[in-house]
């Protein structure tokens, strides 16, 4: 399955979803571009593959939409969890945690590009931190937020509301001002999750020494 990079958006090979119609004109010498980008990605992709992945990745990249989009899923825990959240149309019972397996299930495919992980390449681009322990002894999962944004979107799910949810479960652990956001020092800033709720999600951890948490004194949650 090919992956490729471009202009910091990764694309890889499309993946078998549901999908709603659309119709979309576009420039001829576009199509066949795209047409063309498809048959390099090869698998299953086509032409509504890549538009639907270059428009993912550049949505979840537009941090001022994401912070819209966070107030507009509600302004308190609870208001996050009455919202009303679809999956291919369908409501959501917030008690079966929206998205969760599918987000456990993408962490784990990806488990080499968190650092931390005992098939990660020290220097290699990361997307989050395997395992990191708060102060408070907060055994965490670290997800860097705009790769999780992308995954969500791509399942048809509100970002904001979801988290905001999960917020409200106890799944995702945030800093103070940011309740949806987890900073390591003054820059990084993650989506947290609480390990122990992912194992209820069929996580696994291949790490040869799970007792060992990487720690980061600088962090604040």
């Amino acid at each position: 399955m090919e992956v490729c990079v471009v202009a910091g958006i990764k694309i890889v090979a499309r993946e078998a979803v549901v999908e709603a119609e659309v119709t979309l004109y576009l420039p001829e010498p576009l199509l066949r571009t795209l047409d063309e980008y498809a048959r390099y990605l090869g698998g299953a992709s086509d032409r509504v593959y890549v538009v639907g992945q270059v428009l993912t990745a550049f949505l979840a990249q537009e941090k001022t939409f994401q912070q819209w989009r966070d107030g507009q899923a509600g302004g308190t825990d609870e208001r996050a969890r009455k919202d009303v959240m679809t999956r291919n149309g369908a409501p959501v019972d917030a008690g079966s945690t929206p998205f969760l397996r599918e987000c456990v299930e993408m962490i784990v495919a990806r488990g080499a590009e968190f650092e931390g992980h005992p098939e990660y390449r020290e220097g290699s681009p990361s997307i989050g931190r395997w395992r990191h322990v708060t102060r408070d002894g907060d055994d965490l999962l670290l997800v860097t937020r705009d790769v999780l944004d992308a995954f969500i979107l791509g399942l048809g799910g509100n970002s904001g509301s979801v988290l905001g949810l999960w917020r409200s479960l106890g799944i995702l652990r945030s800093s103070a001002e940011n309740r949806l956001v987890y900073r390591v020092g003054p820059t990084l800033a993650y989506v947290a999750l609480r390990r122990s709720a992912l194992f209820k999600a069929g996580f696994q951890d291949p790490s040869s020494s799970p007792t060992t948490p990487v720690s980061d004194a600088t962090a604040t949650g």
